[in-house]
């Protein structure tokens, strides 16, 4: 009968940066005569709202970790790790799926596990899948921005989220200010998360005077780039001219 690799176990993830991260896994016996690993990785799912099909990338370690660079924020990877040795074995497989919690931590969510025969004497022999996320701050401002200024001593500013690969985690919220472009002061500023906000004090907002809104998509990791869009009043508090 032909000997088994014993199975790669422990596997587990380290945040490096926002675009890399470490794989490490318990090495197999030296009596197994292991040469190297061969790990390969593959985009899934970008921005966790964009499922892609890419082939594997792989390269060699010849110890039992290795470090994964260039990568997409906050997306999710299929990662293999393959014992390379000179006898023939079972495929054992386990799935893991695991996804950031807050804090940045890997959590295991679901696991698996399955045998089938390789028809090799000289490679490959039990591999592991796990599923990576990490995030940072978006890389591009919300879209869509838009303004009702129809009634009288009244705003209300919509928006959406930034573009699908462009958030670069979950959108927790905005942070937002209007502020009078004729005297450089500002209004209003704060922080929702929802995607509108409406003004509506009488005393707030001057006649004829121009105001330019500010708005900017926030991860847990860090507040994205701003877009805006102004706004000019006239005299008797209607509000006439957009201006981008």
């Amino acid at each position: 009968m032909l000997p088994l690799v014993p199975d790669i176990e422990e596997l587990s993830t380290e945040p490096v940066s926002s675009d890399s991260l470490i794989i490490t896994w318990s090495p197999v016996p030296p009596t197994c005569h292991i040469q190297h690993y061969i790990v390969k990785h593959r985009l899934r799912e970008r921005d966790q709202c964009q499922i892609v099909h890419e082939e594997f990338d792989s390269v060699i370690s010849l110890n039992s970790s290795i470090e994964l660079n260039n990568l997409e924020p906050y997306s999710t990877y299929e990662v293999e790790v393959e014992p390379v040795a000179e006898t023939v074995a079972n495929l054992d497989v386990v799935h893991m799926s695991t996804q950031t919690g807050e804090d940045g931590e890997y959590l295991c969510i679901s696991s698996y596990q399955s045998a089938s025969p390789i028809p090799s004497i000289f490679l490959t022999f039990n591999h592991i899948r796990i599923d990576v996320c990490h995030f940072t701050a978006p890389s591009k401002p919300p879209v869509d921005l838009s303004v009702d200024n129809n009634t009288r001593k009244h705003l209300l500013f919509t928006w959406d989220q930034p573009p699908c690969g462009d958030r670069n985690g979950v959108i927790i919220g905005y942070e937002y200010s209007l502020r009078s472009v004729k005297t450089d002061t500002f209004k209003r500023a704060g922080y929702t998360t929802d995607k509108s906000i409406e003004f509506r004090e009488d005393n707030m907002l001057e006649d004829f005077v121009e105001y330019r809104f500010n708005i900017s998509a926030k991860t847990s990791a860090g507040t994205g780039p701003s877009t805006a869009i102004s706004v000019r009043t006239a005299e008797g508090g209607i509000y006439v001219h957009k201006i981008k």
